[in-house]
């Protein structure tokens, strides 16, 4: 897959994922970013699983909560982030003419490459759609 480009041919220059949001504030701007957010839907996870009879959790596999946390790691695409105006200008982004930016898919295609597919596919499908397998 090419890389993304600007309006104007450039490539879009990598930005590190500490500087990627995944959550804006009210006015627009880049609020909570994506590390952060994957964190504390991890944490919502393991509590919720802990707060939860010894029966039930076991319906759970083990890797329920790092799966969870890893939601939304496809929100670090460029497609994702530059949906955000306040975020394009603070990184020069001009447009993008690349893909429609469907960072669930872009959290399957991240996800294959260190679980198994199914795991991958779950993920990829948090917000209502399962993704075939070369999804991304």
């Amino acid at each position: 897959m090419p890389a993304p480009i600007n309006k104007d041919k450039t490539p879009l220059a990598a930005v590190p994922h500490e500087q990627c949001w995944a959550k804006t504030t009210a006015d627009g701007l880049p609020g909570v970013g994506v590390a952060p957010h994957c964190r504390n839907v991890g944490y919502v996870a393991r509590a919720l699983l802990e707060a939860m009879p010894r029966c039930a959790r076991e319906l759970f596999p083990d890797g329920t909560v790092a799966l969870a946390a890893a939601h939304d790691i496809g929100k670090i695409s460029p497609e994702f982030q530059a949906q955000c105006t306040a975020w394009r200008e603070a990184h020069g982004v001009k447009g993008l003419s690349l893909l429609k930016g469907d960072r669930a898919a872009s959290t399957q295609c991240t996800l294959r490459k260190h679980v198994p597919e199914k795991w991958a596919q779950v993920a990829g499908a948090h917000h209502g759609k399962i993704k075939p397998p070369n999804a991304g």
